[in-house]
């Protein structure tokens, strides 16, 4: 019983923890851990698509980035930001809107995947293209990625600014705006 936080702990073969945690275990991606307020956190990075291997469900917090949109070729627009999507209490997800609600894990493997910036027009007559989507699991939590540049090119054909996380900006000669952002 550690009488200073007033609770029953046990000896994990590492360290001293709270018997009243609900703990979730998982592996997968970079794991470094950090203590927060009082809270110890295990933090899963990933930087490319892979597997969190869960082995105890539970809670978990979240911080999804997707890619960037592809800018556009010559006077074109720029592309836009990846989308951004978070429940960490506290924090504003995509959007400004409020941190979403809980997202809980079951045992088991849960693919992560991690988009890809767009790619970037080569010349005035291709298109950008948008960044990838960015999600936890079956993809029903995920970010948008960026919307691609827009363009125009000599044979006067244009596309304006693609939506995206962050809306691709409009082609600089074209009355088309710069893509919506989501």
């Amino acid at each position: 019983y550690n009488t200073t936080e007033d609770f029953v702990e046990y000896y994990n073969g590492n360290e001293w923890r709270s018997t009243r945690e609900i703990n979730m275990a998982a592996s997968g991606g970079t794991e470094t851990t950090a203590t927060i307020s009082g809270v110890l956190y295990k933090i899963h990075t990933f930087t490319s698509s892979a597997t969190l291997t869960v082995t105890s469900g539970g809670e978990i917090e979240f911080l999804i980035i997707s890619g960037g949109g592809g800018g556009g070729c010559g006077t074109a627009g720029g592309g836009g930001a990846g989308g951004y999507r978070t429940n960490v209490s506290g924090q504003s997800s995509g959007g400004g809107s409020s941190a979403e609600g809980s997202l809980t894990l079951g045992v088991g493997s849960h693919t992560i995947t991690i988009g890809a910036g767009g790619a970037g027009a080569i010349t005035n007559s291709t298109d950008a293209t948008n960044g990838g989507v960015s999600s936890i699991g079956s993809g029903s939590t995920q970010a948008s990625g960026g919307g691609a540049g827009g363009e125009g090119n000599p044979n006067n054909t244009r596309r304006a600014g693609q939506p995206g996380g962050s809306g691709g900006g409009a082609w600089e000669y074209s009355g088309d705006s710069g893509g919506a952002g989501s």
